[in-house]
């Protein structure tokens, strides 16, 4: 393989990655959002949404 194939590969494979990742931010957030709208709709206290929020954040592997 060539320098300018490697880099059109590199550059190829970076930009996939990319829209994995955003993919699966996506999804995560539509995960979240759903089950916040589900806890309104079940009427869950403000104190009950925060309290999954926080527990969410501290999952492995979320800042």
């Amino acid at each position: 393989m060539t320098k300018q194939q490697e880099k059109e590969f590199e550059k190829l494979f970076t930009e996939k990655l990319k829209e994995q990742r955003f993919q699966g931010l996506k999804a995560g957030a539509t995960g979240i959002l759903g089950a916040v709208l589900n806890m309104c709709n079940e009427g869950k206290s403000v104190e009950d949404i925060k309290k999954f929020c926080e527990t969410s954040l501290g999952m492995p592997g979320m800042k």
